[in-house]
């Protein structure tokens, strides 16, 4: 083994000293000085979190996508634990929406986690109430899909069958966008 070492030392060290010689003076390679091209983005850059622009629009179309905003803003919380999203889409008088928030806080700040899909919304119909053109009601229904919640050992706490709910939303163009302000059973 040390023969090998040896050998190997003794042929491959002058190698590299020859290799590395020569008459010639090196010439310093410069740096390229052009800057790197950018291509302008034909498509605006829209952030997922925000309040969509349709729901920025006072009609049926941008009411119902606050409510659809809103249930992915859920599932954005459940995901991450950032309720800032979900709260921007329902005003302090919407407790059945804050109730939603406050328990997937409450839970994840346990260190629960959850198994499956999130909650989405399955259909949205929403009319305005009044001359106003300022007040909506919407019926959602909301899928429920089979999950399980665990804790931080992986240990099932609760197991979530999945469901179909239908609930009635009231919603207020307020501040240039829709805000639901309660949510209740469906009239």
């Amino acid at each position: 083994m040390l023969v090998r070492r040896l050998l190997a030392a003794t042929v491959v060290v002058p190698l590299l000293l020859v290799a590395g010689c020569s008459d010639e003076e090196p010439e310093p390679v410069m740096p390229t000085t052009s800057s790197p091209t950018t291509s302008p983005s034909s498509t605006p850059t829209v952030d997922p979190l925000a309040i969509p622009a349709e729901a920025k629009e006072p009609t049926k179309a941008g009411a119902e996508a606050l409510i659809r905003h809103f249930w992915d803003m859920v599932a954005h919380l459940r995901e991450t634990g950032d309720p800032r999203p979900a709260r921007l889409a329902y005003s302090d008088s919407c407790t059945y929406c804050d109730g939603g928030v406050q328990y997937f806080l409450a839970t994840l700040k346990q260190g629960h986690t959850f198994t499956g899909k999130s909650d989405s919304v399955a259909s949205v119909k929403a009319d305005i109430v009044g001359d106003s053109g300022t007040i909506a009601y919407a019926e959602v229904v909301t899928r429920s899909y089979p999950h399980d919640e665990l804790d931080d050992s992986g240990n099932l706490v609760n197991r979530f069958p999945g469901a179909k709910v239908t609930m009635g939303y009231f919603l207020a163009f307020e501040n240039q966008a829709w805000t639901i302000t309660n949510v209740g059973e469906p009239e």
